[in-house]
């Protein structure tokens, strides 16, 4: 009852529910104090006549409230005449040093096996040259409950209504630009939307701007037309610590289908309803249970070559334009050697960012290499996209390369490039779900 009268005083992911653990004594007022689980966080509820960190009781405190950014903030809150609950949300993480505690925790009452000691339970042979980097790759399923009319390509349109739907939920401070926000650093709007903002470029890494630490995998169908209680599947990659916030964007998800998806029609947009969230072959959360269970151990990334597999071809098929800039406009081409220094500074990047460093490349020598590599097929055809941004307001031109492509060459040294690539997406735009690759063929 008190969870429906005050949902804004709960942090989100209690909508899919929370489960008792220890009632604890406080040595400083001697009070009894609860503590719940909720989307594997614990957090405490306390009586409200008892301040936060029960450093007195509030009967004995003249001033309840402080200001944060010339606005009027209040220590504690009472909800109802009996109890109050001491609110741990990323958006008041970095204003106390007592929440350092949660921040160690990480989302988890048992943070994940380091991806850079096991894989699926399996010891990482590392050759000592390239550090990995975790991720973890999830499929949200829907069932919409309207028809629905949604673009040919759907990157744009989730992409966006996510945006939305994690802003309502994370935000704090409505009012404050990501840009000057003081808690841009710990939020997960910020760190995925306004990553250049949210995250500074690595200390002496060779990039101007952190890439952003998440990729949409949106449904590839071009069908535009939807009935009611059709489903659809999206995807979504998430680089490095931004897994442990994944329930944030499971609520947000959720809070998707109640804004709507796709085209208006009569005044209404196709509201759907989230299913299931998966992980492989593990379900995260599914709508029976409403509970999030985060994966114990994340998959990692790394570009270890493979010093017995040496392939002469390598056939790669496009399935999302794959941007890049290039002095060659529209052509449909794409040189090894253009793709290959795409792929480098992708993946750099994000070992950087999000892993434990660049990786010791010899640059120079690659490119060599990947000049001498030739493009023996090549069906490839240039697709126009366009997609409106509400932010600039204006129509962006995202058109890209489509099709298919085959390479000949001395292709060993870049192998561990192209499977990162099937993963992370090559070129520009990845984060609405461009420059996805399949690695289709290999032939000795």
């Amino acid at each position: 009852m008190l969870i429906k009268e005050h949902p804004e005083l709960f942090p989100p992911e209690i909508a899919f529910g929370y489960k008792m653990k220890e009632i604890r004594v406080s040595k400083k007022l001697n009070l009894k104090i609860r503590r719940i689980v909720i989307a594997g966080v614990s957090y405490t509820i306390r009586p409200s006549f008892a301040m936060p960190y029960m450093t007195g009781f509030v009967k004995d405190v003249d001033e309840k409230h402080t200001r944060l950014l010339g606005e009027k903030t209040y220590i504690a809150t009472t909800t109802g005449s009996k109890l109050s609950f001491r609110v741990f949300h990323e958006r008041a993480l970095s204003l106390h040093g007592n929440f350092k505690n949660f921040f160690q925790a990480n989302f988890f009452e048992k943070p994940p096996t380091s991806s850079a000691d096991r894989v699926n339970g399996k010891k990482i042979k590392s050759k000592g040259l390239y550090t990995p980097m975790k991720f973890g790759k999830y499929l949200f399923h829907i069932t919409l409950t309207r028809d629905a009319v949604l673009p040919a390509y759907k990157g744009s349109t989730f992409r966006g209504l996510l945006g939305h739907a994690l802003k309502r939920t994370v935000c704090a401070l409505k009012n404050q630009t990501c840009a000057t926000c003081i808690l841009r650093q710990n939020c997960t709007y910020a760190l995925v939307f306004e990553t250049a903002h949210a995250l500074p470029a690595p200390e002496n890494a060779k990039i101007s701007a952190p890439p952003h630490p998440m990729v949409l995998e949106p449904p590839l169908t071009e069908k535009r037309e939807f009935a009611a209680g059709d489903t659809l599947a999206c995807g979504m990659v998430l680089f490095g610590d931004l897994n442990r916030n994944l329930p944030y964007f499971i609520y947000a998800f959720d809070q998707m289908g109640r804004i709507g998806l796709g085209k208006s029609l009569n005044g209404t947009r196709a509201g759907f309803t989230l299913e299931s969230v998966t992980f492989g072959d593990e379900t995260v959360y599914s709508k029976e249970d409403g509970r999030v269970t985060l994966p114990d151990i994340l998959p990692a990334l790394d570009l270890t070559p493979d010093q017995d597999e040496n392939p002469e071809h390598v056939t790669l098929k496009l399935q999302t334009p794959f941007r890049i800039s290039t002095d060659t406009g529209q052509a449909p081409n794409l040189p090894f050697d253009l793709l290959m220094r795409s792929l480098i500074r992708r993946c750099t990047a994000l070992f950087n960012t999000y892993g434990d460093g660049e990786p010791p490349l010899n640059y120079p020598e690659l490119v060599k290499k990947a000049c001498r590599v030739n493009l023996t097929d090549n069906s490839l055809a240039w697709f126009d996209w366009q997609r409106y941004s509400s932010r600039q307001e204006a129509k962006m031109y995202m058109g890209g390369l489509l099709g298919q492509v085959t390479y000949q060459g001395d292709l060993g040294p870049f192998l561990p490039f192209l499977r990162m690539a099937q993963t992370v997406h090559a070129g520009k735009n990845t984060a609405f779900g461009l420059g996805k690759i399949d690695l289709e063929t290999m032939n000795k």
